[in-house]
């Protein structure tokens, strides 16, 4: 007997909550994160059930794409997985690579209007859990 293969899928979390997906657990505010399922469209069906405001999203991904996925600092900056509102004003500011941003100290980031203490702290754990980081001071 011959299985379906999985299907790989990117879910974006727009609610404050922690959701727990097949197993895999969602934080707040983050985007596009990977998982494996046989029935895209059934947990579609499922997070769309649970979520109808749209909060929650499912997208399919064709595999090559999530293959060819890297660290690669000139990822967009939607992939960094910060809120909406900081990735917003990061790109108002004119910052849409994270090689941009990963140019640029704290106090540049703060210097941003819109971004307060909390939201560089968001920016600094999103970007340790890509293994990147902001300039020191003196070294830019």
């Amino acid at each position: 007997m011959k299985y379906p293969e999985l299907e790989k899928v990117a879910i974006t979390n727009n609610t404050c909550l922690t959701l727990r997906v097949r197993g895999h657990l969602i934080k707040p505010r983050l985007a596009n994160q990977i998982i494996h399922t046989y029935s895209v469209q059934r947990l579609r069906t499922e997070i769309h059930a649970a979520y109808p405001d749209g909060s929650v999203i499912v997208e399919p991904l064709p595999s090559e794409e999530v293959e060819n996925e890297s660290q690669d600092t000139t990822q967009s900056i939607a992939d960094l997985g910060v809120s909406h509102a900081v990735e917003k004003r990061l790109i108002k500011a004119g910052i849409n690579t994270i090689e941009a941003l990963t140019a640029m100290t704290a106090q540049d980031v703060i210097d941003i209007k819109g971004i307060a203490e909390c939201s560089l702290q968001e920016i600094e754990e999103a970007l340790t859990k890509m293994n990147l980081s902001l300039q020191e001071a003196g070294n830019e």
